[in-house]
């Protein structure tokens, strides 16, 4: 939102964003680390940052420098109702800083949902909305998606007796269990 109004407000966007592009550039320090240390890294050089700017907001709203209302006002306030979900990568080791790779992975279904005036029916559009995310979550899992629907097929049976062991984040372990030879290969 910053980015887009930084025409409009070009000392406040400037700030904020640089605040960010900072918390980015610490990011880039700790692609080597483990998920704790890399907790513990940002919240020594990110945290200060996130919070100076959280301050930064909030003492604008209160003491009228940003109108709430206008367009500074409300990214301020969608970046302050977003705080707690921004925050997670100072709080949890391994959490992401941004949700760009999720974002790639739904395009595949929100490609689908485009489409879906082709289906015949609204229940042949919600299976295929099921595949997808099915094979958007095998994809991000690792696991050939040919594969996985294949062995989804054939062992039909067993998936409809427990489903829950065929979801692609239990697939492996599952198919390596039923063919010891197919998991070593």
């Amino acid at each position: 939102m910053f980015y887009d109004i930084k025409d409009q407000f070009p000392d406040e966007c400037s700030y904020v964003l640089g605040i960010f592009g900072k918390i980015f550039d610490t990011e880039d320090e700790t692609k080597a680390m483990s998920p704790e240390d890399r907790l513990s890294y940002h919240k020594k050089n990110s945290l200060p940052l996130f919070d100076e700017m959280i301050s930064w907001s909030k003492d604008g709203l209160e003491t009228k420098k940003i109108e709430p209302n206008g367009n500074l006002g409300r990214a301020v306030n969608y970046l302050l109702k977003n705080e707690r979900g921004l925050r997670k990568f100072l709080e949890v080791p391994g959490a992401k800083l941004d949700n760009n790779y999720m974002e790639r992975i739904l395009k595949i279904v929100v490609l689908g949902r485009k489409n879906y005036h082709f289906y015949k029916t609204a229940a042949g559009a919600a299976i295929a909305d099921v595949i997808m995310s099915l094979a958007a979550t095998a994809h991000q899992a690792n696991i050939n998606i040919f594969d996985y629907f294949t062995d989804i097929q054939r062992n039909r049976k067993l998936v409809k007796a427990d489903p829950e062991a065929w979801t692609p984040w239990r697939y492996t372990e599952t198919i390596a269990s039923l063919n010891p030879t197919k998991a070593a290969s």
